[in-house]
């Protein structure tokens, strides 16, 4: 979702960290919307508005993704007993597992959670603020889809699916065949002379995809 609203971020700017300082007021008004509207939709319900009240000063401040970086790694200790100058992450099972990890772990997953879900909430409202013009084999230029979020709902989150699908389930690689020598530049070679493009536009494009 953020890909598509705004495709001139660089790589790195796609993280949840850096998605979470980039709409942070927008993250703020929508967790506020939902606090609000729990509250009236409870106001009668004791029990729930005492969770309410409870999750609102728990998770007060800015919704902001914090590192595991920031938060477990230590640095190394030598075996004489001192701090060496590099630094070290604790293995997950014991992030799982150590009790001086697993408070911090638990905020660290309900934070990431929390951000996550606040920040589908705001892309939404955000690519729904975008027309949608779509090419179609009929007519050049069709207006199929009310605006980006329903083009999202559409051909994006489908592909989104199937990309996960066969991270989880694998894809056979033929290996053999990448070990054909310079393979890659026979393929650059052969995309130039079909396409018509230099080599710097194809490099171009495989830096991206």
């Amino acid at each position: 979702m953020a890909r598509m609203y705004d495709t001139s971020r660089l790589p790195g700017e796609f993280s949840l960290k850096k998605l979470s300082e980039i709409y942070i007021n927008e993250i703020m008004k929508i967790k506020k919307y939902y606090l609000d509207f729990s509250k009236k939709e409870y106001s009668s319900n004791e029990k729930m508005l005492k969770m309410l009240s409870e999750y609102e000063i728990f998770s007060e401040g800015d919704l902001k993704k914090i590192d595991m970086k920031t938060l477990f790694q230590s640095k190394k200790i030598l075996a004489n007993g001192e701090e060496g100058k590099t630094y070290v992450m604790p293995e997950i099972e014991e992030l799982h597992t150590n009790t001086s990890f697993v408070e911090n772990w638990v905020k660290y997953s309900v934070l990431d959670a929390e951000v996550t879900f606040y920040l589908r909430d705001v892309l939404q409202l955000l690519l729904k603020s975008l027309s949608s013009k779509c090419l179609t084999h009929n007519n050049p230029v069709e207006d199929i889809f009310k605006n980006n979020y329903d083009l999202y709902l559409e051909y994006w989150r489908v592909f989104g699916e199937l990309l996960t699908d066969m991270e989880r389930i694998g894809i056979k690689v033929d290996v053999e065949f990448l070990k054909v020598k310079n393979f890659f530049y026979q393929f650059l070679s052969w995309s130039i002379i079909k396409s018509n493009k230099t080599t710097i536009d194809l490099y171009a494009v495989f830096y991206f995809f």
